[in-house]
C-alpha cells in the first residue's frame, strides 16, 4: 500500500478568495453581509480559515472582525472549525480573538462528553467532528478528559471499520466529503501517533468508498447512499462534487461557474485548504476502472423512530404507543458499466428519510459533456400531495428494501405509520422548521399514497419515449387504470419499471406519468380519494414496489426488442401466513426472466429478511468487495 498526499493548488484558492473579498464589501452589522447579501452563519468561521490562510494582513482584519461580531450557538460544526482555527493560526490571531474562541469552547465543553456523540451507527460525521473538537481542546487546555474522549471515539471508529466495509453514513456526497475533510484534519493535527494512524486509515477507507462509486464517464457518484438531500439526489451540481472532481482530475477552471452563491464558494474553498492522504492505487483507480464493475459492502445502523429530538423528553412508562425501526446490517451493492450504474441497499439507514436504497445514473449521449447529458433516477414513497402554493420537499415517507443482480433490481416498499405527534420542545425556530419538513403523515388524514420514480429534467432533456404497457404516451404524460409496466427510452438507454403487487385501497388510476417541479414522475398508486384514516396494522401491510431493468442499444438490438423481452418475464407477490406464524405475515416476491430468478421473503411489519436470492442461491455479501482492485490491501481488511 503506497501512500500519497493530495491537495489542491492553494495559491489558486487564496487568489480566488482574495479577489472575491476585495470585490465585495463585508459588513457585520445585523449579520455577516457580503455586498449587502447576508451570509449563512455556518460558513462564517470557514471564511475566517480561508482568510487567515492567505497570509494577507488585510484579510486577517476581516477575519478578526467576523470573530469579534459573531456569537455562535452550540452545534457540532462550529466547535470543530473554531478549535482548529485556534490551533492553526494562534500565532497571528489577536489576543481578543483567541480569548473569545477559548471562552466559547469552554462554554460547550460538556457537550462533548458522554455517548450522544459516539459512533453508534447513525450520523458518523457528528462523532468525527466531536472527536476533532475534543482533540483540539485537549491540546489547547491541556485537558486530559478531552484527550480520553477523543481516544475513545477514535477506537470506536477503528472497530467499526474492522467490522464493516463502509461506514454507517456511507457513500453520501455531502457527508462523505465532510468525513474526509475532518479525518484529514485529525490526521494532520493529531495529538499523538496513535490518533494519526487511526485517522489516516479511516480517511483511506472513506476514499475507497467514494472513489469506487465515482463514475469517470458520467461525472457523478453512483450507488445507494445513507443520506442525501433532494438536490444531491437529483444530480444538481453542488460544491462537494466539484471539489472531488477537481481534486482528482485537476480541471483547469478552479472555481466552476456553477458555484454562484457565497456559501458554496466559501465551503468549496475551505475544503481545498486541506492535504489528504490516500493510496496511490486508489488515486489511479479513478480512471482505471474496468467495466462492468461491482462494489459490495456491509454497513451497520442503529435503531430509530421518526420522532424529533425532543422525543428524549417523552416518558414511555406513561405513553404506551411505541414503534421503532430495528438496528441491523445492510448490504449495499453497485453495478457499473461504461454507460450506467445501478445501486441498491437492503435496509434503510436510521429512519430512512434521506436514504436512497435504489439509485440509477446513466449518460443519455455517447459523451456526457454537461448536466443535460446525464440522468439521476431515484424514488420516494409519498403520502399526500403538498399544497399547490408550497414547494414539494419530496421527503421519503416509506420504508424499503432493495437488492439486485447486475442491472436488474427488486425494490419493495411500504408506507410509514404515524409516530407520536411532535411538540418541538426546546427546539429553535430554525430547527423546528427543519424537522417540520420531515413530518410523516403516516396512516392519519390520508388523501393519497403512491410510490414515485423521479426523472430530473435539465434544459428540456425529456426522455425520447415513455410507454405504459402498450400505450405510447403523448408528451410523456398519461395514466392507466390497471397496473402495467412502464418503459422508458432515453437516448441509447432502455429502462423498465414493472410494478409488484400494488395494494389497491381505492384509486383513480394505478399508474400515472406526470410532469411537476422539474421532474417527470412515474407513480404507482395505493390510494387516492377522500381524506381518511387507516388502521396501523392494515397500513403496515400495504404493498408497493417494482422490478427494474436496464439495457443500452449496444446490449439490445432495439427498444421494441427490450420491451418484448421484459413482457415475457413473470412476477409473483404474495402475503403469506400460517397457523405457526401467529397472525404475522411474510411478503414473498419472485421475478423470473429467461435467464434469471430473483426472490425475496421478508416481514413488512418488523422488516426482518428471511432471504434474498438469485437462481435460488442466497446473496451473501462480503464485508467489502471491489472488482479489479486489491481491496484486501486496504486498512482493517485483514485480521
Amino acid at each position: 500500500m503506497e501512500l500519497m498526499k493530495l491537495h489542491a493548488d492553494r495559491e489558486k484558492v487564496f487568489q480566488e478568495i482574495t479577489a472575491i473579498v476585495q470585490k465585495g464589501k463585508i459588513t457585520t452589522e445585523g449579520g455577516l453581509k457580503f455586498n449587502g447579501e447576508e451570509l449563512g452563519s455556518r460558513i462564517w468561521y470557514r471564511l475566517c480559515d480561508i482568510l487567515y490562510a492567505t497570509g494577507i494582513a488585510e484579510n486577517f482584519q476581516v477575519a478578526e472582525t467576523i470573530i469579534a461580531n459573531y456569537n455562535p450557538r452550540m452545534c457540532h460544526f462550529t466547535p470543530a472549525i473554531v478549535s482548529l482555527l485556534y490551533r492553526k493560526y494562534e500565532t497571528v490571531m489577536s489576543q481578543q480573538a483567541k480569548e473569545k474562541i477559548k471562552d466559547y469552547l469552554l462554554s460547550v465543553r460538556d457537550e462533548f462528553m458522554g455517548h450522544d456523540l459516539d459512533f453508534i451507527g447513525v450520523n458518523d460525521n457528528f462523532p468525527m467532528m466531536s472527536t476533532l473538537t475534543a482533540m483540539n481542546m485537549a491540546a489547547m487546555f491541556d485537558d486530559d478528559v478531552m484527550q480520553k474522549e477523543a481516544e475513545r471515539r477514535l477506537k470506536q471508529l477503528e472497530c467499526l471499520l474492522k467490522r464493516r466495509g463502509v461506514l454507517s453514513e456511507y457513500t453520501s456526497v455531502v457527508y462523505s466529503a465532510l468525513q474526509i475533510n475532518v479525518l484529514a484534519r485529525l490526521t494532520e493535527y493529531a495529538t499523538c501517533e496513535a490518533f494519526k494512524t487511526i485517522a489516516q486509515n479511516a480517511q483511506i477507507r472513506v476514499w475507497a468508498d467514494l472513489i469506487s462509486h465515482y463514475h469517470p464517464f458520467i461525472g457523478r457518484f453512483a450507488g445507494p447512499n445513507s443520506r442525501a438531500y433532494i438536490g444531491d439526489t437529483n444530480g444538481a451540481t453542488i460544491f462537494e462534487t466539484k471539489w472531488f472532481t477537481n481534486l482528482l482530475n485537476t480541471e483547469k477552471q478552479f472555481f466552476p461557474d456553477e458555484l454562484k452563491d457565497m456559501e458554496s464558494i466559501v465551503s468549496y474553498g475551505y475544503y481545498n485548504l486541506e492535504e489528504f492522504t490516500l493510496t496511490k492505487e486508489l488515486f489511479d483507480f479513478v480512471h482505471k476502472k474496468e467495466f462492468p464493475m461491482r462494489f459490495l459492502a456491509k454497513s451497520e445502523f442503529s435503531a430509530s423512530t421518526d420522532s424529533t429530538p425532543e422525543e428524549a423528553f417523552r416518558d414511555y412508562t406513561k405513553e404506551d404507543d411505541f414503534y421503532e425501526y430495528p438496528a441491523g446490517v445492510t448490504d449495499v451493492e453497485t453495478y457499473m458499466t461504461r454507460d450506467y450504474a445501478v445501486g441498491t441497499a437492503t435496509k434503510d439507514f436510521h429512519n430512512g428519510v434521506q436514504t436512497n436504497s435504489f439509485t440509477l445514473i446513466y449518460k443519455r449521449t455517447e459523451t456526457a459533456e454537461s448536466a443535460k447529458d446525464v440522468r439521476n433516477v431515484f424514488c420516494r414513497y409519498l403520502i399526500n400531495d403538498a399544497p399547490a402554493d408550497k414547494p414539494k420537499p419530496f421527503v421519503e415517507q416509506g420504508r424499503k428494501t432493495a437488492f439486485q443482480k447486475d442491472g436488474t433490481a427488486m425494490v419493495l416498499y411500504k408506507p410509514k405509520i404515524k409516530g407520536n405527534p411532535p411538540t418541538y420542545l426546546g427546539l429553535s425556530k430554525a430547527e423546528t422548521e427543519h424537522y417540520k419538513k420531515q413530518e410523516i403523515p403516516g396512516n392519519v388524514d390520508v388523501s393519497s399514497l403512491k410510490l414515485s420514480i423521479f426523472f430530473p429534467l435539465r434544459e428540456g432533456n425529456e426522455p425520447d419515449e415513455i410507454r405504459i404497457g402498450d400505450k405510447v404516451l403523448s408528451g410523456n404524460v398519461g395514466a392507466s387504470v390497471d397496473l402495467a409496466p412502464v418503459f422508458v427510452k432515453d437516448g441509447g438507454v432502455y429502462l423498465s419499471f414493472q410494478p409488484l403487487f400494488v395494494t389497491d385501497k381505492g384509486r383513480k388510476a394505478a399508474v400515472t406519468v406526470t410532469k411537476e417541479e422539474h421532474y417527470i414522475m412515474i407513480s404507482f398508486y395505493n390510494y387516492e380519494g377522500e381524506v381518511k384514516d387507516f388502521k396501523k396494522r392494515d397500513f403496515l401491510y400495504i404493498r408497493n414496489g417494482f422490478v427494474f431493468s436496464v439495457k443500452t442499444n449496444e446490449e439490445c438490438p432495439s427498444f421494441d426488442a427490450f420491451v418484448d423481452g421484459v413482457k415475457k418475464t413473470k412476477i409473483t407477490d404474495r402475503l403469506e401466513t400460517s397457523m405457526h406464524q401467529r397472525q404475522t405475515y411474510i411478503r414473498a416476491v419472485t421475478y423470473e426472466s429467461e435467464n434469471m430468478k430473483l426472490s425475496c421473503e421478508y416481514s413488512p411489519a418488523s422488516e426482518g429478511i428471511k432471504h434474498m436470492a438469485c437462481n435460488d442461491f442466497c446473496f451473501d455479501a462480503p464485508k467489502l468487495y471491489i472488482s479489479n482492485f486489491d481491496y484486501m490491501d486496504l486498512p482493517y481488511m485483514k485480521e
